[in-house]
């Protein structure tokens, strides 16, 4: 450095430069300071550094047929088992989201070879009305708001109420 301004008032320059050999133990990092990692695993930490990671399942068994034992009112991180065994359910409380900020989800699925398994859907159901979806996971989707398509069939859950708010996709 030949000069260095602190908060654009103060300046501090070089008067002459001395060249000399470093040793190898001026090099050495100071363990206190972490430890010393390549160029792009440093990249990836600063990228990392602008998320944050919020696991909600880790390898949970989505199957038709298991017994299903959920525990009685839904506890904040009791997975829950629904339709027969092939829905699965938990409540978390996320990060607030700021505004300019995004929500991503990842799933990631696995299967013993069922085709049934094989895929995969994530929604949020909002809890800020009377009614949420879970109410249809409970009785059944008949008991949901409902829509008529211009087949003629019917469609509970897909839309919101006032008392009501549709899954997020």
């Amino acid at each position: 450095m030949l000069k260095i301004v602190r908060n654009g008032n103060s300046e501090t320059f070089a008067k002459s430069i001395e060249y000399r050999k470093v040793t190898n133990e001026e090099l050495k990092w100071p363990a206190s300071w972490g430890k010393l990692v390549s160029e792009p695993a440093y990249q990836r930490q600063v990228i990392d550094s602008r998320y944050a990671t919020v696991s909600i399942f880790d390898r949970e068994q989505i199957s038709w047929g298991n017994k299903i034992d959920n525990p009685s009112g839904y506890p904040l991180g009791a997975t829950c088992h629904f339709a027969g065994g092939t829905v699965i359910l938990k409540k978390v409380n996320l990060p607030a989201v700021k505004g300019g900020q995004r929500l991503f989800a990842e799933l990631v699925q696995y299967s013993n070879g069922d085709a049934y398994d094989r895929t995969g859907s994530v929604f949020v159901v909002p809890t800020d009305k009377a009614r949420s979806f879970l109410e249809g996971l409970e009785k059944g989707a008949n008991v949901l708001p409902a829509f008529t398509g211009r087949n003629g069939k019917t469609y509970h859950g897909y839309v919101s109420s006032d008392e009501y708010n549709a899954p997020w996709k």
